[in-house]
Parts: structure tokens; sequence; C-alpha cells
């Protein structure tokens, strides 16, 4: 089945030709406003990107988001669309040109299916905020929101007073930050390697939720 799924995608990406299903898609959704975002991937490891992909045809896609799927979120629809470069690849200097031309990529594709906005994965964001490759970032919101929802669906399931502690992982980093200014009303702790802030050993044994940002 993964096989297929594969071989799928490819003919979808490589042999149809991509710009004309997008150009179908938007041709529907401009007169139906269904798709409402854009959202380019990434595999955490090599491993990953060859659930989706032949090994022979990664180049193809080091750089040019290829559709894999739709998806859902908050009762609105979105195209997934994912790379096979690893964020090791995001910090090299010799790839800012590929991650200017990966937001020029996506931006053609919001506008090929008319898509009201486009959003990235993981660092990417945050590494394209800090080259200002772009001015704005949706994910930030759209992320805070999602985790926030969260906290509150973990400490409801679990019983767990609404001033319980929450512990950050990652609580220095670009999503991080934004994330622990609006915490004010919990008892919370940033765990990050770049401040050395380590986890709160006096909460070992006691409530509290725990997020990898």
């Amino acid at each position: 089945m993964r096989n297929i799924f594969k071989l799928f995608v490819l003919i979808l990406n490589h042999y149809i030709g991509r710009d004309m299903i997008l150009s179908v898609i938007g041709f529907v959704n401009k007169r139906f406003n269904f798709i409402h975002s854009v959202f380019v991937c990434y595999p955490a490891s090599k491993e990953y990107t060859l659930a989706y992909a032949f090994e022979s045809k990664l180049h193809h896609q080091s750089w040019t988001p290829w559709l894999i799927g739709i998806y859902k979120q908050d009762g609105k629809w979105g195209l997934m669309f994912t790379i096979s470069s690893l964020e090791e690849d995001f910090i090299k200097p010799e790839n800012i040109g590929n991650i200017k031309n990966l937001v020029k990529n996506t931006d053609a594709i919001k506008d090929l299916v008319y898509a009201s906005q486009k959003s990235f994965a993981g660092i990417l964001p945050g590494v394209m905020y800090a080259k200002r490759i772009i001015r704005d970032t949706i994910e930030v919101d759209v992320t805070i929101q999602a985790v926030k929802q969260a906290i509150s669906s973990v400490l409801s399931l679990n019983s767990y007073a609404s001033n319980t502690p929450i512990i950050v992982l990652g609580g220095h980093g670009f999503v991080g930050r934004r994330l622990l200014k609006q915490l004010s009303c919990n008892e919370f702790y940033s765990v990050d390697i770049q401040t050395n802030k380590e986890y709160p050993e006096h909460l070992i044994g006691k409530e509290a939720v725990f997020i990898n940002i």
C-alpha cells in the first residue's frame, strides 16, 4: 500500500502535471471557496521521506512542494505539500536562495488554488523570518492557539486544576517565546538547550503538563 501511495504521488506531481491539477482545484475553489490554506511540511529524517517518495525521485522535490494530501483544521480544508529537504538543510547559508524559491513556489500554488493563506511546518517559519524572507508568521498564531487548546483538553481530561504548572520544552525558540507570553495565568517553566534551562526537578512526581514545542 505504501508503494501504491508513492506511485500515486509520483504520477500526480511528476507526470500528469502539478500545475494542471492545481488549476482545476483553483477553478472549483474560486466558485465554492472550500480550500482555505496551503501547508508545506518536511520530513524529520530521510526515512520519513521514503514513506511518500521513491529514493530515486527525492532530488525532484528537494525544494519543490509536492502535493501529498488534504487536511481539515477548525472546520476549514487545506492542501498539504511536502519537500524532501531536512532541517539541517534550512540552516545552511548556501541554501538561502532555495528557501526564497520555496516561498515563491508556495505563493504560486496559493494563487493557483485561490487559497487565502500559506503556512510552513517546523522551523521553516522561524528561519524564513530571521532571514527576512517573510514578514508575517501566520503559523505562530495558529500553532499557539492549537497548543492552548491542547493544554485545556489535557487539563480537563485529567481533572487537573486550571493553574497546573506548564513545562515547555523549547520555550526559548521562535514559537516557544511567544507561547510563554500567553501563559501568564499559569506557573510555567522553560526547558531549553539554548539557555541551559533544565527540567524543574521540584515538579517530579507532581501534576504538570509537559509541552514539546
